[in-house]
């Protein structure tokens, strides 16, 4: 274990698998590193997200008792409990990387953009909220590239949730337009569509699963969902929007109601079904009118 004095790397985000493991050895020991390892904690954020890494030695569990062995003492009851010592190495570990994490997103340009996401023609929904877009990868090119690589994921990131968000009210949105018919249409990331965000080119594009690709539209720092949402409206409605709503009508044969025609399908047959049936008794009594007549 190295002293107070020794400087976490400039590339500790990236370090990975073994060079991670061999850093913490260093920093804070092999009994820290190894509970690390026996639970794959093998990066920075992956540690950093871990609420309590030393929660697995409180579990009853044949594979631990080596890890304990090292790590615990045991108890007169035949419990386990942490020694001080690995529990203050864990936690200054975390302090000091979760410090050197929040320099290096320091001296950051925080850029305050508005998503203006235009729906369906009668649909316009604003998400008034101020996203911090880092442009450090082009404005300060003094921090480091691992720096850089961490604030345009959390751009990414951020992007793609209002998107996620804006999406899902379009949908129910659309849903509550059918009174008889509620969560018929469901989007999911990953499963029906997917986003793509390019930070240094300023481009989000949204690949649906049928295989289109829609790229937003741009208008300052707004970007317009009307691409993707036009791919789905269309006069010939998106190969997966009519697998969903074919689902949903299994549910609700006699219901079902599409999100981008106001004609009521169901009503449609009833009435019609009524019509034939009008017609042939009217047919049916033109005909013995006749015969009566004819009799006389």
């Amino acid at each position: 274990m190295l002293t107070k004095s020794f400087d976490i790397p400039q590339n500790i985000m990236d370090l990975e698998g073994n060079e991670f493991f061999d850093f913490i050895k260093q920093y804070s020991g092999e009994k820290v590193a190894n509970i690390l390892e026996f639970q794959d904690i093998s990066n920075v954020n992956c540690f950093l997200a871990c609420n309590d890494p030393l929660e697995i030695l409180s579990f009853d569990s044949n594979d631990l008792l080596d890890s304990k062995k090292t790590t615990c003492v045991k108890l007169n009851n035949n419990s386990f409990t942490v020694l001080p010592g690995i529990k203050s190495k864990m936690n200054l570990l975390k302090s000091t990387l979760m410090k050197k994490c929040n320099a290096l997103k320091k001296g950051v340009s925080k850029i305050p953009s508005n998503i203006i996401l235009t729906n369906h023609p009668s649909v316009n929904t604003l998400v008034n909220n101020s996203i911090n877009i880092s442009t450090d990868a082009y404005v300060n090119t003094s921090l480091d590239t691992s720096s850089s690589r961490i604030i345009n994921l959390q751009a990414e990131q951020q992007i793609k949730q209002y998107l996620i968000e804006a999406l899902n009210d379009w949908c129910k949105k659309m849903n509550e337009n059918n009174d008889k018919n509620k969560n018929i249409l469901k989007l999911q990331e990953n499963t029906d569509y997917e986003i793509i965000v390019d930070i240094n080119g300023n481009k989000v594009l949204i690949r649906c699963q049928c295989g289109a690709t829609s790229t937003l539209g741009r208008k300052e720092n707004t970007y317009l969902l009307s691409n993707y949402l036009r791919h789905l409206t269309n006069q010939s409605p998106c190969i997966i929007v009519q697998m969903k709503l074919k689902n949903a009508d299994e549910i609700a044969a006699d219901n079902l109601a599409s999100s981008f025609d106001t004609t009521d399908v169901s009503a449609d047959v009833e009435t019609h079904s009524i019509s034939l049936k009008q017609r042939k008794r009217k047919q049916a009594m033109h005909s013995s009118s006749n015969k009566t007549k004819k009799t006389i």
